[in-house]
């Protein structure tokens, strides 16, 4: 079947990614620093407050277990940068696998990371951040697990002085005959990263649709081919991670 029987709509909504201001921001000139829960003592980035810069990313590894089971995704951490630029405490945020270790691995690469710390005033200080680190085995080939793990894209949360990436070209999904037969409609939301050439990569489904006659997976396609004149930060195009909602809607 063609196209001209579904309907697309899109939002673009910023999510958790590699460096991510969190919520808690003083208004102040010379902020507080976080009171209570995890980085009760570190500062949020913003109001005064500057990011940490990557300097050196380890890559988490996939245990053997993990990849046999074919499982694959993104595992989002909260951590602490300290004034010496290395990483303190680390929590999971969004698990991806606690049965086979992937959430542990997430957790031991991130600790190798370092970074430029941020800082107040040039001094530099603790400042809380999210990391995502992403799972993958090669595309189009089964999990192996002598193969090493695919690479971590750190991607910004668009806000502040991270621009939210510009739609150019969009392609609409095609509904399967499947699908059209069974009648069925609604939304499927994807998270990507739009990367520094506009381009979309590392798509995962985080709201099915269906995955039986294959919409979601006609999502993911469609996506793909989709164009942005890329996010910036400070002038400079970054990796963004975005949400993408594609609706499937059959014309009365």
């Amino acid at each position: 079947m063609k196209a001209r029987t579904s309907a697309v709509a899109l939002v673009l909504v910023g999510i958790s990614v590699a460096l991510v201001r969190a919520q808690a921001q003083q208004p102040q000139s010379i902020p507080n620093p976080i009171q209570s829960g995890f980085g009760q003592g570190a500062y949020a980035p913003g109001s005064g407050v500057s990011d940490p810069a990557l300097i050196k990313e380890v890559r988490p590894e996939y245990t053997p277990s993990a990849l046999q089971a074919g499982v694959q995704g993104l595992v989002e951490l909260e951590a602490i940068v300290l004034a010496n630029g290395v990483i303190g405490d680390v929590r999971v945020t969004k698990s991806l696998d606690t049965l086979h270790g992937l959430d542990a691995q997430a957790v031991a690469a991130a600790k190798k990371w370092l970074f430029r710390p941020g800082g107040i005033n040039g001094v530099a200080v603790p400042v809380l951040v999210t990391l995502i680190l992403e799972f993958r085995p090669a595309r189009g080939e089964a999990p192996d697990p002598t193969r090493p793990p695919a690479p971590a894209t750190p991607a910004m949360r668009p806000g502040g002085r991270v621009s939210d990436p510009k739609l150019l070209k969009e392609m609409r999904p095609n509904y399967t005959e499947a699908a059209m037969r069974q009648k069925i409609e609604g939304l499927v939301e994807l998270q990507a990263v739009v990367g520094v050439d506009g381009s979309v990569a590392e798509v995962r489904v985080t709201k099915s649709l269906d995955n039986t006659f294959g919409l979601d997976q006609s999502a993911i396609e469609a996506a793909r081919q989709w164009k942005f004149e890329p996010g910036t930060f400070e002038g400079k195009p970054v990796p963004v991670l975005v949400t993408l909602i594609l609706e499937f809607r059959l014309k009365k």
